[in-house]
Formats: C-alpha cells, structure tokens, sequence
C-alpha cells in the first residue's frame, strides 16, 4: 500500500488520486532519508512511503519526497516542468500536463 505524508499534492483543493484518502495519510517521515537522494526529509516535504522487503527478511517502509518520487518516472529535465504545471493546473485527474 502506499502511504502519503505532507500536505495533499499537487495543492490542498486539488488532490491527485494518491492522496485522497486522508486514512492512508501518516506523518511526515521528518530525518529520515529520501530513498532516491539520501536526503532527510524536513518537516515541509510532501512525498509518499511504499513497502519493501529489506535485506534481513523484514518488511520496511521506504520514503520518497514527491519531487525524487516523479523522477523515478518522468525523465529529466522534464520532472520540474511537471510539478510546477501540476501545482498551478492539475487538470480534471491532478495530473497536470499528463492529462
């Protein structure tokens, strides 16, 4: 399941599917690594948490900010383009230039 954390993107009024519902919304993972930089997550970052298996069998949680989350999909430099188009018109499904 993936979990959401921060304020609902790409903006509050408009949520994209993700981050609808708020039951799967958890506490932002504040200095904890982002999975894909490494860099501690701050108070303020929005982003998601997914499951995975680590190396010693246990079921963890890996946590990627929303901007390093999209550019594990949307090739550079494309990515920027995407959230800033996402967080001033999302479109009728929240997914900005995607639509």
């Amino acid at each position: 399941m993936t979990l959401w954390w921060g304020e609902p993107w790409p903006r509050p009024d408009f949520r994209a599917s993700v981050c609808a519902d708020d039951a799967q919304r958890v506490e932002v993972p504040v200095g904890e690594p982002c999975a894909r930089c490494g860099l501690a997550v701050g108070g303020g970052d929005q982003g998601v948490s997914l499951a995975h298996l680590g190396e010693d069998g246990q079921l963890g949680r890996s946590h990627f900010t929303i901007e390093c989350f999209l550019r594990e999909v949307v090739p550079e430099p494309l990515v920027s383009e995407v959230i800033d188009q996402m967080r001033k018109d999302p479109g009728p499904d929240g997914l900005g230039v995607w639509a």
